[in-house]
């Protein structure tokens, strides 16, 4: 789609500058969509005068400088481009996020935690998507070979903050029986009991044990070290929808 219009930056712009001065403002309304260099920015307010101020980095691009002169081509919010990938009509972003450990990784897990969700930037939010107050967290257990050393009380766990940790919902010893015990296949899905990342530090929380935060999943092995057995081929995989909050504009980006 062509562009609505396409002018320049009359005067530069640092990576956090929310403000920008165009050339031109002829035609841009509140909704549209900046595209300049690989930063998409979506235009909160037009005016006064040849200014613009927009919300940065949506769509998961990054905040960047931009120097006078610099081209700014904007879009309705449903013709954006970045690249040939379409911009969504709204401007809340749902993300996902996958990671695959392998074996010394889940042996490792009662000690060495893994981020699942990065750390989303300063002034920025992350939390796990929950539909009906459930975040639905999917573990694939692909096994070659059973781990031991399982405590049966053991659990995973998930925290924002070390110490906002909340368990998966579960019946006692099920970590043993997924991880373990030969009860299930050896291709095992884990979804029957998801992790409620909603309530992780019990929903009500200072900002700051929330901004810019990872998330992590580890086992709670009660005190008794790492797992042991296993097989090189083994492998876990991980995956969740969440959400980004900017804390200053109050969107999901």
């Amino acid at each position: 789609m062509a562009a609505i219009l396409s002018t320049t930056f009359a005067q530069p712009a640092t990576a956090s500058t929310a403000v920008w001065t165009l050339a031109s403002v002829t035609g841009v309304q509140k909704g549209h969509v900046c595209s300049v260099e690989s930063e998409l920015a979506q235009v909160l307010r037009v005016g006064p005068g040849l200014t613009v101020t927009v919300q940065r980095g949506i769509e998961g691009t990054a905040t960047a400088a931009h120097a006078t002169s610099v081209p700014v081509a904007v879009y309705r919010a449903d013709d954006a481009r970045t690249g040939e990938a379409p911009l969504a009509a709204a401007p809340v972003i749902l993300r996902q996020a996958t990671v695959i450990l392998t074996d010394a990784q889940i042996k490792a897990l009662p000690t060495t935690p893994v981020v699942v969700i990065p750390a989303p930037g300063v002034g920025r939010v992350a939390m796990a998507w929950a539909c009906a107050g459930y975040s639905q967290v999917f573990l694939h257990f692909r096994r070659t070979a059973s781990y031991t050393n399982i405590n049966t009380a053991a659990t995973f766990e998930w925290y924002v903050n070390v110490h906002d940790a909340q368990a998966f919902y579960g019946n006692a010893d099920d970590l043993n029986k997924f991880l373990g015990s030969m009860w299930y296949s050896t291709d095992v899905l884990w979804t029957g009991n998801p992790l409620q990342v909603s309530n992780v530090g019990g929903q009500l929380n200072e900002v700051t044990n929330y901004e810019n935060r990872a998330t992590f999943l580890w086992i709670d092995n009660q005190g008794a070290g790492v797992l042991t057995g296993g097989h090189a081929a083994n492998t876990l995989t991980i995956a969740l929808t969440y959400l980004v909050l900017d804390l200053t504009t109050g969107r999901c980006v």
